[in-house]
């Protein structure tokens, strides 16, 4: 599996990302970035959390909880009294 060129973690095909994490270049995803997701009849904003390399993750003192490449879900924890 290649790698192809990143364009933006918004635009580019959960294929693509998905190669590009495989093979490390994630250049153009930046922490912080947004893309949305529909599911269902919802759509949801998901943002990158995440994208430490396998070497970072290997290391004794670093978080294996927040290890790899993550995506999160923006506002989808509510409160509701």
């Amino acid at each position: 599996m290649g790698s192809t060129r990143p364009s933006t973690f918004a635009d580019d095909s959960w294929e693509t990302i998905q190669t590009n994490v495989r093979s490390g270049n994630t250049s153009q995803y930046n922490v912080g970035d947004t893309r949305n997701v529909r599911i269902g009849n919802n759509e949801y904003t998901l943002r990158l959390a995440n994208k430490t390399t396998i070497s970072d993750c290997s290391n004794s003192s670093f978080s294996q909880t927040a290890c790899g490449f993550v995506v999160e879900f923006v506002d989808i924890v509510g409160k509701k009294i």
